[in-house]
């Protein structure tokens, strides 16, 4: 036929197009692990994925390779990751301090809490700490202890001390434990 060519026109080789990766230091998706640590930590069960997100969201967090779906349950790759991101959702306030200290779920979440003050400034460590102290008192005892067994002598003597109360708390409880 006139004016037709045999040959369609040639196509693009896939290697012209730049591979599309998803973004792993995007701060949203820093935010939607922090999310899922949330609920994890939050949840005496397994979170569903289908309760989560939808497909794309979910295959962006196993993409980082954080995170494990395994047979529709999600759950994080290694625990240091679930306390990372629970901590980041305490700093975020993604999840409330009083949510976390409460009775019931602070044996899920003591150590993001410990995390989330030990990597706070101190002044805003101190703010952490009142509410709480007003939710479960028992859990600045717990992490005051927690600190102070974390807290090295040698990193007590090579580190300036903090003007702060919290930081003070921590140094004369561990040096009361000194042999």
């Amino acid at each position: 036929m006139p004016g037709i060519s045999a040959d369609p026109a040639p196509r693009p080789r896939a290697d012209h197009y730049p591979a599309k990766t998803p973004d792993r230091t995007a701060p949203q998706l820093w935010d939607e692990l922090a999310r899922l640590a949330g609920r994890i930590l939050s949840e005496p069960t397994p979170v569903p994925a289908s309760s989560f997100g939808n497909e794309a969201q979910i295959w962006q967090l196993t993409d980082t390779g954080l995170v494990v779906n395994d047979d529709g349950a999600l759950h994080f790759a290694l625990p240091v990751f679930e306390q990372h991101f629970g901590a980041r959702a305490l700093k975020r306030g993604i999840v409330a301090l009083e949510e976390a200290a409460a009775p019931e779920a602070f044996p899920r979440w003591r150590y993001a809490v410990a995390f989330a003050l030990s990597t706070s400034e101190p002044g805003q460590a101190e703010q952490y700490m009142l509410p709480l102290a007003r939710t479960n008192p028992a859990v600045v005892s717990w992490t005051l202890n927690e600190l102070a067994d974390n807290t090295t002598a040698s990193s007590l003597r090579t580190s300036p001390p903090s003007a702060g109360p919290l930081a003070s708390t921590a140094r004369c409880r561990s040096r009361s434990r000194a042999p």
